[in-house]
């Protein structure tokens, strides 16, 4: 059975509409002040702020996720796959593998009509523009990959920092320190112009279907 790129697009779309739902979702709660439960206050606010957090990192990388998807839904919206049809889930994955903000650069290049060409360029360059898309970019690759997030306030305070022979530093793992409310504030930004981009996207792409 051939999956049509169409229905691919589509889904696509959908998954980038629910992701953006669970990011905002976590967003909100991070900006709530005083969970009722499950926290009990003996330990002051410290537990309010680590509820907090664990709401954030959440939409750190839900956010994170959106970006993905995004890229996604260009992939087959445009249909820039390899293989002429996708006929198994082998291909499908393979498709998703290929797919990435490098080798769609390469792909817009291709394309004949310049319109499409220049949408397609300028829409990749407002996707990462920006200080807060970058700030959301680094915290989600901390998250997932070497570091952590530090929330100011939550773990103590070092006025010291270890080095070892290798030079390595303490502070180079115990990762970078940011304030729950800034942070709330640019995830907030980042929403915004994520979902400005997601209408435009969703309607350039429906566009092609007609």
């Amino acid at each position: 059975m051939t999956i049509s790129y169409h229905f691919l697009a589509l889904t696509k779309c959908n998954q980038l509409y629910h992701a953006g739902s669970s990011a905002r979702a976590s967003l909100i709660q991070s900006y709530t002040k005083l969970f009722k439960s499950p926290i009990e206050w003996r330990g002051g606010y410290v537990g309010q702020m680590y509820y907090r957090s664990e709401f954030l990192k959440h939409a750190i990388l839900s956010y994170n996720i959106v970006i993905d998807y995004l890229l996604q839904a260009i992939w087959f919206g445009f249909n820039f796959c390899k293989e002429e049809k996708i006929t198994n889930k082998v291909e499908y994955l393979a498709e998703l593998r290929r797919c990435s903000k490098k080798t769609i650069l390469n792909e817009i290049e291709k394309i004949s009509d310049v319109n499409e060409k220049d949408f397609l360029k300028k829409f990749l360059e407002d996707l990462y523009s920006g200080d807060d898309i970058q700030k959301l970019i680094q915290w989600s690759h901390n998250l997932k990959h070497h570091e952590n997030i530090k929330i100011k306030g939550l773990m103590p305070d070092l006025n010291f920092n270890i080095t070892h022979a290798s030079g390595l530093q303490l502070s180079d793992y115990i990762g970078e320190e940011i304030d729950l409310d800034d942070a709330a504030q640019v995830l907030k930004n980042v929403n915004n112009h994520l979902k400005e981009l997601t209408d435009l996207i969703f309607h350039r792409i429906d566009q092609r279907l007609l």
